[in-house]
């Protein structure tokens, strides 16, 4: 863990939508350095990513 890095929340929420298809929320807060607010979508696209991957096979 990085002691310059504040404390940061990560929230999922998922929710079944008219359709069959699950919506995923991500909410991540926290953010009080502007090169945090920079950097992280770009990770949290990658997951993101990586999970409708996952979920296409499922």
């Amino acid at each position: 863990m990085d002691p310059t890095v504040p404390e940061q929340r990560v929230g999922w929420t998922l929710s079944p939508p008219p359709g069959g298809k699950t919506k995923v929320f991500l909410e991540h807060v926290g953010f009080t350095r502007a090169v945090d607010v920079c950097d992280y979508p770009f990770g949290w696209i990658e997951c993101l990513n990586k999970l409708a991957e996952v979920a296409k096979r499922a």
